[in-house]
């Protein structure tokens, strides 16, 4: 009843996007053009779209990331509207061709939307992922069941732990261990048909056995080799004779690549520079009201590959900001022990009270950084460009890795903690991106990210 509950849910929102977005598109032509029913045949292209999405896994509830379900919503939508096009002209069919471009235009959008906040739902309720044992040993095991409840959309949730190093009824993560390794393939539950290895490097030999075995109780594995290895959003095993590999690439060194992300920088940095100057302008003399003049701040940051870049910003700050910083650290023990571990302050002396607090929480002070963009110093998703004294805080191995890439105005971990990560979260998700970077991926983070202003969580 839950799978079955889930695809209705999720098939239903499927439903509802199509109808909104044909509804939304005839209406509009009717009012730009006269009364006018929908076309009949787009009806039967939603109804195909929707198979289409059957067919790519979209109704069930594992293994997709939020890029790559991005990807497949995205593609699925584009291929149905190609493929009702390719009719249209094909069978010399008289529709508005108005309809039939912009309803696929919209539900591109639409669909991703709705599917978002069913899954949402279906996360509060408990409704959404299938359960999954999880067999392993060592530090791994607690990680990889800390990471699957902490990731619910991944859609694997972790019931039962088998683990050589706790007796039965102790809690893994708050799961129950259920009995050793060995035991994990004669204890199979008929509602439990994921299984997820995780055995340390130590047990190579019991980890090259455990999936033969499991194999014959449980319907889908999910095999973590050995310790941990750095996520990678698009690997790709590949047969090679009777061995398996593993293709790993980095895309940020593909130039074809890297010019697909600078032309999504411009195509969209250019009219969002041109939206918002006049927001900009009324910042800017919210400012100089609060605090008086400059209104802008500029500073030198480190950008793609360590060259010096002027990044601009709305001042938040008062003029004295630096000398109250280092004050406050010298006398207050907390604050200077929350500076070591986030370089931010949750209640930092040196905002200006009510306007920059307001510009901050909602990212406002950052807009002139479109500016940056466009001139090609910056891109619209990236790791943040840091001050010197917040790099220094990270090894020189990890401050090589972010001079592949332009600095960004938005980034992973802005929609995920914002200023509420660590030094720690910031490196992770950081060194995440750039190993992992695609346009799906960019695409992914800047739909996030208002969502993630507007709850205003983490920021300060």
């Amino acid at each position: 009843m839950r799978r079955l509950t889930r695809f209705l849910v999720l098939l239903g929102t499927d439903v509802l996007a199509g109808a909104v977005a044909v509804a939304a598109v005839v209406g509009l032509r009717g009012w730009v053009r006269g009364p006018t029913g929908a076309p009949e045949g787009i009806w039967v292209a939603v109804a195909a779209w929707i198979l289409l999405r059957v067919a790519a896994g979209l109704y069930t509830a594992t293994g997709l990331s939020g890029p790559e379900e991005l990807r497949i919503s995205t593609s699925t939508t584009m291929l149905g509207g190609l493929l009702y096009l390719t009719a249209l002209f094909g069978l010399q069919v008289r529709e508005s061709r108005f309809v039939a471009v912009s309803v696929w235009v919209l539900l591109a959008g639409l669909a991703w939307a709705l599917r978002g906040a069913s899954k949402r739902a279906l996360i509060s309720l408990g409704m959404y992922g299938e359960p999954a044992v999880v067999v392993g040993s060592g530090p791994a095991i607690h990680d990889l069941v800390r990471e699957l409840r902490n990731a619910p959309e991944v859609g694997l949730r972790p019931v039962a732990v088998f683990c050589d190093d706790y007796p039965r009824g102790h809690e893994v993560e708050g799961v129950p261990v259920r009995g050793p390794v060995a035991s994990a393939a004669d204890a199979s539950d008929r509602d439990v048909d994921h299984a997820v290895i995780a055995l340390a490097e130590r047990d190579v030999a019991q980890a090259m056995q455990a999936p033969r075995a499991l194999l014959e109780n449980y319907r889908v594995l999910v095999y973590v080799p050995g310790a941990f290895v750095p996520a990678q959003l698009w690997l790709q095993p590949q047969p090679v004779g009777r061995y398996l590999m593993l293709r790993v690439q980095n895309n940020l060194l593909d130039p074809t690549k890297g010019m697909l992300k600078r032309a999504l920088d411009l195509l969209l940095g250019i009219p969002l520079l041109v939206l918002s100057t006049p927001v900009i302008a009324v910042c800017a003399l919210a400012v100089a009201l609060a605090d008086g003049r400059p209104c802008f701040f500029v500073q030198e940051r480190e950008g793609q590959h360590g060259r010096r870049l002027r990044v601009w910003k709305i001042r938040t700050m008062v003029r004295d900001a630096e000398e109250r910083l280092d004050r406050l650290l010298q006398m207050d023990e907390a604050a200077r022990a929350e500076w070591e571990q986030y370089v931010k302050l949750r209640r930092d002396p040196r905002v200006i009270p009510l306007v920059g607090r307001a510009l901050r929480r909602l990212s406002l002070d950052e807009l002139p950084q479109l500016w940056n963009v466009v001139c090609g110093d910056m891109s619209l998703v990236g790791p943040r460009p840091f001050t010197d004294y917040h790099l220094a805080k990270f090894p020189e191995e990890f401050r090589a890795l972010r001079r592949l890439v332009r600095p960004g105005i938005t980034g992973l971990w802005q929609v995920t903690t914002r200023a509420d990560g660590d030094l720690g979260w910031q490196m992770e998700a950081d060194a995440y991106y750039v190993r992992n970077w695609s346009l799906w991926l960019d695409l992914w983070i800047l739909l996030r990210t208002p969502g993630a202003v507007l709850r205003g969580r983490g920021a300060y």
